[in-house]
């Protein structure tokens, strides 16, 4: 949920960079527009990765363990 929520809200952050005209300032640098939207695809998706991190050791830090049949197509996976 977290992640997910961290990238609606990015998504939602594109639209008011383009809404209040940050895009276009961001836009007319010397920087390929493909440059710029792995920065700030990157960049996102680090602030999601950090934040899904931290939701998931503090399940672990409270006692949350996955079910054992979860463990168990864990083990059995062939891509591994």
């Amino acid at each position: 949920m977290g992640i997910l929520f961290t990238a609606v809200f990015s998504g939602i952050e594109i639209i008011w960079d383009r809404q209040f005209g940050f895009l276009k300032e961001t836009l007319v640098a010397p920087v390929s527009r493909r440059k710029i939207v792995l920065g700030q695809t990157l960049g996102r998706a680090t602030v999601a990765l950090i934040q899904g991190s931290i939701v998931f050791l503090v399940c672990l830090a409270a006692g949350f363990r996955p079910p054992h049949r979860c463990c168990r197509l864990w083990r059995s996976c062939s891509w591994r």
